[in-house]
């Protein structure tokens, strides 16, 4: 997943599965690469959840941008 470069008129489009009871698949079109993930928290009203790929253990730090771990240069 990711493109071969990066600016800041970047978009991605995310997907997040919200895993609690009752939980649901929620689609968040067009976040800029350049919002951090402790933004993306906060937009997804989850400020304390875990973000990373569903396949690996991660733990995505709060303060990095998202194209830190979508984009390849």
């Amino acid at each position: 997943m990711g493109c071969t470069s990066s600016s800041s008129d970047d978009y991605i489009k995310v997907k997040v599965d919200m895993s609690w009871p009752g939980g649901r698949k929620k689609i968040v079109k067009k976040i800029p690469v350049s919002t951090t993930v402790g933004q993306l928290k906060q937009k997804l009203n989850a400020p304390h959840s875990r973000l990373g790929y569903t396949h690996k253990i991660e733990n995505w730090d709060n303060g990095r941008p998202l194209s830190d771990y979508f984009v390849k240069n």
